[in-house]
């Protein structure tokens, strides 16, 4: 039962990760290119390599989903006392839900482990 729902949990955490890379990349369309932009291009590819990487099997992959989620949630929140955007919002608690998915998912995997 729990390697179905670390499955289930694991589809949950890809799909967040990949649209949110999507989003970066789609955020090009919204704005002029500039070095933010750029950055942005290479932050939205590196979530979807990582996002279909978590489609697979992969351990590694959930352990750089995590890393990845949350060094993008600490650099979004760094700037705390001025107000966030809406969008920050949602980008904010998207990484959050697939951080916490991804280590929902090791910590189920961690338990099957025998010994």
């Amino acid at each position: 039962m729990s390697s179905h729902r670390a499955s289930k949990l694991r589809a949950i955490a890809a799909t967040l990760v990949c649209t949110s890379g999507v989003a970066h990349l789609a955020s090009l369309w919204f704005r002029p290119l500039t070095e933010e932009a750029v950055a942005s291009i290479f932050i939205g590819a590196t979530y979807l390599i990582v996002g279909i990487g978590l489609f697979g099997q992969s351990r590694f992959t959930l352990f750089v989903a995590t890393a990845l989620c949350a060094a993008s949630t600490a650099i979004a929140l760094r700037p705390l006392p001025a107000p966030l955007t809406t969008i920050t919002e949602v980008a904010v608690a998207a990484d959050a839900t697939a951080m916490l998915c991804c280590i929902a998912v090791l910590i189920l995997r961690w338990k099957q482990t025998p010994g």
